[in-house]
């Protein structure tokens, strides 16, 4: 599943303080299950998964908000969540790729940080 597909029976948060909660809820699933003597692999994928669906729409949202000034962009799930062997409280890592470079220190690329720091501090917030 990439980062701009998302399976929509699924509760999706709209704000920081519930996307945390839904975290923490994910989190918590992957303790019950291995309590109740779960494998650990099973459960480090199902908490991929939907750590995936749950930073899919704000993810997807700051795209369709930089197409228009940043031209074509992706945002990629990297490292263990890409691998879904993300554990609990591991950082979630991103890479966004740009089509059209943008030259730093300039107006564009000032604004290009801001676009970043809109899409990363939601998530940072949430945990």
């Amino acid at each position: 599943m990439s980062v701009l597909e998302h399976d929509a029976t699924l509760p999706v948060p709209p704000d920081a303080m519930a996307l945390r909660a839904a975290l923490e809820q994910a989190r918590e699933t992957v303790r019950a299950g291995l309590l109740e003597g779960r494998g650990g692999g099973e459960l480090l994928v199902q908490l991929s998964e939907r750590i995936i669906e749950l930073i899919t729409p704000p993810c997807a949202q700051a795209v369709g908000r930089a197409l228009a000034r940043f031209g074509k962009l992706a945002i990629v799930v990297v490292g263990g969540l890409a691998r879904s062997e993300h554990c609990p409280h591991s950082d979630i890592d991103l890479m966004i790729l740009c089509a059209d470079p943008i030259a730093e220190g300039e107006a564009e690329g000032e604004a290009f940080g801001e676009w970043m720091r809109e899409l990363c501090h939601p998530l940072w917030d949430a945990g």
